[in-house]
């Protein structure tokens, strides 16, 4: 089951109106309005995982960057390398290039 208060704060954080989310994950707005009103006990993770890419317009898996076209999805990753939310300021991801700097003895903060 999907927790209904996170999916809503997403939404608003993502500035994602119900009838974008409807057509971001495939469904009707009233199947949306539904599964929202029954504490979200019909949607899946596989219903919210997805979002649109802002450069692609492709529906893609919510991550750091878009699996069709390779932009940047977030400002602040989840990066892998450093194990926190991180904003390396680039447009792809530097992950090897700062796990061999940070190797190297270089921080970043």
């Amino acid at each position: 089951m999907v927790n209904i208060r996170k999916l809503k704060a997403k939404l608003v954080e993502k500035d994602i109106s119900i009838i974008e989310l409807a057509n971001i994950i495939g469904i009707d707005k009233s199947t949306v309005y539904r599964k929202l009103n029954k504490s979200g006990e019909n949607f899946t993770v596989k219903d919210v995982e997805k979002v649109k890419c802002p450069k692609c317009n492709v529906e893609v898996i919510d991550g750091n960057f878009c699996e069709h076209c390779g932009a940047k999805l977030k400002q602040v990753c989840d990066c892998w390398v450093l194990k926190k939310k991180y904003n390396c300021g680039f447009d792809e991801c530097k992950g090897y290039k700062l796990l061999i700097e940070s190797i190297k003895g270089k921080e970043f903060s």
